[in-house]
């Protein structure tokens, strides 16, 4: 048997959660699909430092304030892969690996990940010389006057 939805969000980034979030507070019924953990790409740093309102934050601290809101308003949060989206006659149809979920609207919140090198020393050196974002890692001390 499968579940209609108001809104089906794929992905659980700040985007997707935003969407959640306010799509709960307009009384519709919301679920967002996430892969990994809610919070998306910011779960695989450390302190974030350029997000409004927060002068700094850890990040999985941020990630889950940002989740328990969405959830404060009722949306429902799952832990499954979106597979495939189609439109149909009446809305779309979702494919996770949990099952099919329709939705009268489909909002797609993926997200990025970076392109890893897979060259030697760059998993050890992550977070210490190894960066995926210029913008949030670029004022690092690290960074700094450095060409």
């Amino acid at each position: 048997m499968s579940e209609l939805f108001d809104i089906v969000i794929v992905g659980a980034g700040p985007g997707g959660l935003a969407a959640g979030l306010y799509g709960s507070r307009a009384k519709l019924k919301v679920v967002v699909l996430e892969k990994e953990l809610p919070g998306g790409q910011i779960n695989k740093t450390g302190f974030i430092e350029d997000y409004p309102g927060f002068g700094s934050i850890d990040a999985r601290e941020l990630s889950e304030k940002m989740t328990q809101h969405a959830k404060d308003f009722g949306t429902e949060i799952r832990s499954t892969n979106a597979t495939a989206v189609r439109k149909n006659a009446t809305g779309f149809e979702v494919d996770t690996t949990e099952g099919v979920l329709h939705a009268k609207s489909v909002i797609l919140a993926t997200g990025g990940s970076p392109h890893y090198l897979g060259c030697k020393g760059e998993k050890e050196y992550w977070t210490k010389g190894v960066s995926y974002c210029a913008i949030c890692d670029g004022p690092l001390p690290i960074f700094r006057n450095n060409p």
